[in-house]
């Protein structure tokens, strides 16, 4: 693989990256390749947000007297609880 990281290969780290369980020198390589990408800076910055959003949807939802927060998208309310019925 190439010393450079790209797009599609840098999907493949992301869940990683964020939970801060890669290696230091691939960390280094993926933010070698977020210092010169914008559209993976502003993928990273939405998926951060996704993940934030779902983690106070989960904590809303294991407290079910708790009202969902207002910046959960009610499109992924409406999905996480039609999977909840198919799953149970």
């Amino acid at each position: 693989m190439d010393d450079f990281l790209t797009c599609r290969a840098l999907l493949d780290f992301l869940d990683d990256y964020v939970e801060e369980r890669l290696a230091p020198s691939e960390r280094a390589r993926f933010e070698e390749h977020l210092e010169v990408c914008d559209a993976c800076v502003r993928y990273l910055k939405s998926y951060r947000g996704t993940v934030g959003a779902l983690a106070r949807f989960a904590a809303a939802a294991a407290d079910e007297d708790a009202a969902v927060p207002e910046d959960v998208p009610r499109q992924l309310v409406r999905a996480i609880l039609e999977a909840r019925r198919a799953a149970g």
